[in-house]
């Protein structure tokens, strides 16, 4: 009986190891975002470049392309001094606007496999969030959230071969971001996409790691643990990061109102992210006390099994002797 009960409990042991390995391992480049500064690949702020250089078009590794998205045309009120400021700052820049209409027409002529997985997502803030990823890769140029208002010329950012801004407490976001044209790292982000699409079930979770910034970090990570060619110079992705004496502008840009999409959850999150101690202490509570409770129903089954197999085994002992 009590050979059996241990070889029970480390059938146990084993079967949460390897759960525990299976989670790991599918949360390993979340974990890798913990211990990533990207301050290597950082990006001075404030340093303006000779105007020579700026307009200098054989030293521009992007494009001057600025692409934006709305559902339409009809923009917010609350947005068009943004738009306009885009605009005004960059006026020999190639302008393209992205609605769900034209959107969707540019995935179903050019990568028409991921059709299926674009018209399936359940918000229309994940498509708003892959359309880019599509568009700078296939075009290149900078692509801005159009609650972001550019106080100051992106020309000293076209030297880079794709840029984007630091996070915090880790990561990077997607509100801006720029590429040369076929830019492997967007490359990557393409064609991981549809292996990301999940609910889970959470809405803001669902967006941001399927197709929002959180997605977009982990395939950072991802790629730069690739290394090989991903690393030569050409195909780096530089990071800005915020200004300290900007607060979030990272040098080039403000925030006016945004972020519609979030709902509650967004909040409950945001209140998460500010108590992160007592989160992380309830979790390791809650992971002990499901384990815990894991074990002790194994050790009722365990009983309930190991009693009602000794019963039978008697019966059987007992009827035998009877035949006998």
């Amino acid at each position: 009986m009590g050979y059996r009960s241990s070889r029970r409990g480390l059938f146990f042991i084993i079967f949460v190891c390897f759960v525990v390995a299976i989670l790991l391992h599918r949360s390993r480049f979340l974990i890798s975002l913990l211990f990533e500064d990207g301050a290597r690949y950082s990006i001075p702020t404030h340093i303006a470049l000779p105007l020579e250089y700026s307009s200098n078009e054989t030293t521009h590794l992007i494009p001057k392309i600025i692409h934006q998205t709305y559902k339409d045309e009809n923009i917010p009120e609350h947005w068009r001094d943004a738009q306009k400021a885009t605009n005004e700052l960059h006026p020999d820049y190639q302008y393209m606007f992205w609605t769900d209409a034209s959107s969707l027409s540019f995935i179903e002529t050019h990568y028409p496999t991921f059709l299926p997985t674009y018209t399936s997502y359940p918000y229309p803030i994940q498509r708003a969030d892959a359309i880019r990823y599509f568009i700078l890769l296939h075009y290149g140029g900078i692509y801005l959230d159009l609650d972001l208002k550019p106080y100051q010329n992106f020309s000293s950012l076209l030297q880079y071969p794709a840029f984007a801004c630091r996070t915090s407490p880790t990561g990077i976001s997607n509100d801006i971001l720029g590429a040369r044209k076929g830019h492997p790292f967007f490359g990557m982000a393409v064609e991981s996409l549809e292996a990301y699409s999940r609910n889970w079930i959470v809405p803001y979770i669902t967006v941001m790691y399927t197709t929002g910034p959180l997605f977009l970090s982990a395939i950072w990570i991802q790629y730069l643990e690739s290394g090989g060619p991903y690393d030569l110079p050409q195909n780096q992705v530089k990071l800005l990061f915020p200004n300290k004496k900007e607060g979030d502008s990272y040098g080039y840009f403000s925030n006016v109102q945004g972020g519609s999409w979030h709902g509650r959850d967004f909040e409950a999150i945001l209140w998460m992210g500010r108590h992160w101690v007592v989160v992380t202490v309830l979790g390791f509570v809650v992971g002990f006390a499901f384990t815990g409770l894991a074990w002790w129903a194994f050790k009722w089954g365990s009983r309930r099994f190991g009693r009602g197999r000794d019963k039978n085994s008697r019966r059987e002992y007992e009827r035998v002797g009877d035949l006998e």
